[in-house]
């Protein structure tokens, strides 16, 4: 695959953020060429993998057995794998819910909360230069605004940023 073709829009712009949209895109062809399958844990498709049509796909963190990952590549797909230690997962497909944010603060506190401990890694990285760092935030922004976009497609919103008094003294 050229490079060109890694950054050109996929067809249908066909995302994969859960095990049951593989599992109908499998079961509908068995071809993921072109897709995008963000942060699914694909360890128990093997099968699926290793025949299936993966030419042009991009599989974002997305945990799978040694075999199937160089399977895939070998078809011309991109993987980039799970990274390991993060307290936030940067490919995550999906917007977190209070729940997910929240867990473990009634037997920890805030500070055990997976809120906290993000919030708490980007505070050590964001001014350390580490370009490893800035591109995993960078991803997790982006992947999380791609998830706000898809919650919001078709609806009509609106935001108020407020006004703030000192700027009009």
């Amino acid at each position: 695959m050229l490079p060109s073709e890694a950054s050109a829009p996929h067809p249908g712009g066909r995302e994969i953020e859960t095990l049951s949209e593989f599992d109908e895109v499998v079961a509908a062809g068995g071809s993921l060429a072109g897709h995008r399958v963000q942060a699914v844990d694909l360890t128990g498709r093997t099968a699926a993998l290793l025949t299936a049509d993966t030419t042009g796909a991009v599989f974002l963190g997305c945990p799978m057995e040694e075999d199937a990952a160089a399977r895939v590549r070998a078809s011309g797909a991109l993987v980039f794998p799970p990274v390991p230690g993060l307290p936030f997962d940067p490919y995550r497909g999906l917007l977190y819910t209070p729940d997910e944010l929240f867990a473990g603060l009634a037997d920890g506190g805030y500070e055990a909360t997976p809120d906290a401990c993000a919030y708490a890694w980007f505070q050590r990285t964001k001014a350390d230069g580490d370009v490893f760092a800035s591109m995993l935030r960078a991803v997790h922004d982006d992947s999380l605004s791609d998830a706000l976009d898809d919650l919001l497609h078709g609806q009509r919103v609106v935001g108020d940023g407020g006004t703030s008094l000192l700027e009009r003294s």
